[in-house]
């Protein structure tokens, strides 16, 4: 978990994600915090080079960055692109965490092009995610 947790922060417009299942239905992603991708990215190619069966496949390479604690929701795919979307009910903090992934293949590799995090604390609507502490009062959180 502590690869996740480091990375910037960063505003982004309004972006709504196709519906989500489970405890809530098309998020919306207000900002995240843009987390490392280089050293995992490299671990990828080794893994490649290995022949390592998950390291051939988005859903797994997915669930290999996130770690146990993150279920995947929902996959996203196009040509030569995967958006993952995995999620994390951290019940001590009282927040959702929801890590998103993208995934591109060249020349029939993958490489973890973004990794995007962002939570939701359980005392606002069930569809905005951001980056503010969950701790301050939600009148104190706009």
């Amino acid at each position: 978990m502590k690869k996740v947790l480091k990375g910037l922060i960063f505003s982004i417009p309004l972006v709504l994600i196709s519906t989500v299942s489970i405890a809530f239905e098309e998020p919306i992603v207000i900002s995240y915090a843009q987390q490392l991708t280089e050293n995992f990215n490299q671990d990828l190619a080794d893994a490649q080079l290995q022949q390592l069966s998950w390291s051939f496949h988005p859903q797994k390479i997915s669930a290999q960055y996130a770690g146990n604690d993150f279920v995947l929701l929902k996959v996203k795919q196009s040509e030569d692109k995967v958006v993952t979307y995995n999620v994390h009910q951290n019940k001590n903090k009282n927040q959702t965490l929801l890590l998103i992934l993208t995934l591109t293949q060249k020349d029939q590799l993958w490489v973890l092009e973004e990794a995007k995090l962002t939570w939701q604390c359980q005392s606002l609507d069930g569809q905005h995610f951001d980056t503010k502490p969950c701790s301050l009062a939600p009148s104190l959180r706009d």
